[in-house]
């Protein structure tokens, strides 16, 4: 693969930094940012009393095997429904959340 040297030029600058490029949400273009702001912000959400809650490996277990019950539910009638049209993207999501 054939590289420009402005790339190379762009990605060395980058690192040499220690930025990183983000896409923005709302497909608003890029953004530059340190990786350490990524550190920091991804510890700050996640440390959110209000969005998270500490809880006991037993009772993640349990939810986690809740989940994969559910996707597989979910991915059986995916792959029922392909025979009346249904897109088998849909079915390939649902495997994949398993």
């Amino acid at each position: 693969m054939l590289v420009s040297p402005l790339l190379c030029q762009i990605y060395e600058y980058l690192l040499e930094h220690q930025l990183v490029v983000l896409i923005t949400d709302k497909n608003l273009g890029y953004i530059v940012v340190p990786q350490t702001w990524i550190v920091e912000k991804t510890t700050e959400l996640l440390s959110s009393r209000l969005d998270y809650k500490l809880i006991d490996i037993n009772k993640a277990v349990k939810l986690m095997k809740n989940k994969i019950n559910s996707v597989q539910v979910l991915t059986e009638l995916a792959d029922e429904s392909t025979c009346y049209g249904t897109s088998e993207q849909l079915l390939d999501f649902f495997k994949s959340q398993i």
